[in-house]
């Protein structure tokens, strides 16, 4: 007997996560969009290139003689055995040889039988390639089974009206009376009259009309239940497939990983024809969910940028790395949104982009971006910040560049997709290349980022020892003890 546990018990009667599930549904969105893509338009191919077919049926009725009672359940009953024997290899075979070009083992695909339990009615119903076709067979076999149904009754019939004149013969040479002679006198009598009646209790109440259209195939109704069973099963594979995955480390996980204080969550909204599609959607809306989002990342984005003015305040110019913890982290929107911010609250803030990059083309319009190959050209303009993204995607050789001139560090790690381990590793190469790590930014949905308690980012308004030390010397030394930091030599400012 299986023993269920205290963990088990609280699982089972956890109230439904909604979001849980939509997370999982998210993450494995493009699986089930091509499950549902694929079953669909395979299902519609098929039905699509598959033969029509056309469908007729003959209809039998139960006729009663009129000395006979009208009993439901005996009628019931009798059609149930008609149903069985209509489709059976007796009446097959003999509709078959009256059938050019079929078989009995064709007939048998191509047959069925059910009943109208209220009407009393056996429904024949063939199939074939051609109309006229499908009401041949219907036809055929329900004559093939009436003739051999009343065929069958006389012969039973017969047969005890024979059995009767025995037994009337042998009453007779014993010496049986006059009332028992004329009683079985007057059986035979029934028996001869329902001989003559024979075949007349089934009778064909509607012969089988052509078809005037085919029955299959059917490609909007087979695409549609298609599209409804593929997409069932996607979603249950989907979460299947959530919860039997590793389960991802939270916020908290990764900053205690990373050795950082967790800075903030910074929602990051989707580009592309879907999030333009939401956007217009929002407008129609009371209360819009995508401006709740933006203006959620805004705030975020305000909170961090004041933790690193607490940590590094704007006395020397001061190149900051935001590095990303794994593909996709989001390092490059992190270090957009501090340089609108600090831009936004009135201090000199650039963000950096690659050389040879088109800047007119940026996914930020708001925020002020420069190439750079000169270092006295940020001094001249008086730059306080100057912020450079470096994804893990890219090559290292970038951090490396910029190591030397870092004032301080930004990891950023995507919740749900950056593992502990990518955490570690990237905290280990920001202390190999001696650049001083401030925390930990996770970038999320906004429905995530509401998930993360409050007092997960207390930490980290306390700027670092070693940050304040450097603050208080006069301005001429960083968070990191060392002189003010210097923007690489090959760097100057093109805007």
């Amino acid at each position: 007997m299986p023993v269920i546990t205290t963990r088990d018990q609280q699982a089972f009667e956890a109230p439904l996560d909604v979001g849980l599930l939509t997370g999982a549904l998210r993450r494995s969105r493009w699986l089930i969009v091509a499950i549902v893509v694929g079953v669909t338009a395979a299902v519609l191919i098929i039905s699509l290139a598959a033969p029509e077919r056309y469908r007729a049926s003959a209809r039998i009725a139960e006729d009663p003689t009129s000395d006979q009672t009208l009993d439901i359940a005996t009628a019931d009953r009798r059609l149930a055995t008609s149903r069985e024997l209509v489709t059976g290899p007796a009446v097959l075979a003999t509709a078959a040889r009256r059938l050019p070009g079929e078989t009995p083992g064709s007939l048998a695909a191509k047959v069925s039988a059910t009943i109208d339990a209220e009407a009393s009615i056996l429904d024949i119903m063939a199939t074939d390639d051609e109309a006229r076709g499908a009401a041949r067979i219907a036809d055929t076999v329900a004559a093939t089974f009436l003739a051999q149904e009343a065929r069958r009754q006389a012969a039973a019939l017969a047969n005890a009206r024979e059995r009767m004149t025995q037994e009337i013969e042998r009453q007779r040479r014993a010496g049986a009376s006059t009332v028992t002679l004329d009683a079985l006198r007057e059986r035979l009598s029934e028996l001869a009259a329902t001989e003559a009646l024979a075949g007349s209790r089934l009778r064909l109440a509607q012969p089988a009309t052509v078809p005037s259209s085919p029955y299959a195939p059917r490609p909007l109704l087979s695409a549609l239940l298609a599209f409804v069973a593929a997409l069932i099963v996607a979603v249950l594979i989907a979460l299947a497939r959530d919860r039997l995955r590793r389960p991802a480390p939270d916020a908290i996980a990764l900053s205690e990983v990373a050795g950082l204080p967790l800075l903030a969550a910074v929602p990051i909204t989707r580009h592309g024809p879907t999030e333009h599609l939401r956007r217009v959607g929002a407008l129609f809306r009371r209360e819009p969910a995508a401006a709740g989002a933006v203006d959620q990342g805004m705030i975020e984005e305000a909170a961090l940028q004041a933790t690193l003015r607490t940590v590094l305040p704007p006395r020397v110019p001061r190149l900051i790395v935001v590095h990303d913890a794994g593909p996709g982290a989001g390092a490059d929107r992190v270090a957009a949104g501090l340089a609108r911010s600090l831009s936004w609250a009135g201090h000199a803030a650039v963000l950096l982009r690659p050389r040879g990059e088109d800047i007119e083309t940026s996914d930020e319009p708001d925020v002020p971006v420069a190439q750079v190959t000169d270092p006295g050209d940020i001094k001249r303009r008086d730059y306080r910040y100057a912020f450079a993204a470096s994804p893990m995607a890219g090559p290292v050789g970038d951090v490396r560049l910029l190591a030397p001139h870092a004032a301080a560090a930004v990891l950023v790690a995507r919740l749900g997709r950056t593992s502990a381990a990518e955490v570690a590793s990237a905290r280990r190469l920001l202390d190999a290349l001696g650049i001083h790590s401030l925390g930990l930014v996770v970038t999320c949905t906004a429905g995530e980022a509401s998930r993360i308690p409050r007092d997960a980012f207390t930490g980290a308004l306390r700027p670092p020892a070693r940050a304040r030390a450097g603050s208080q010397n006069g301005g001429g030394h960083d968070g990191n003890g060392r002189a003010p930091a210097e923007l690489p030599a090959d760097l100057s400012v093109t805007e």
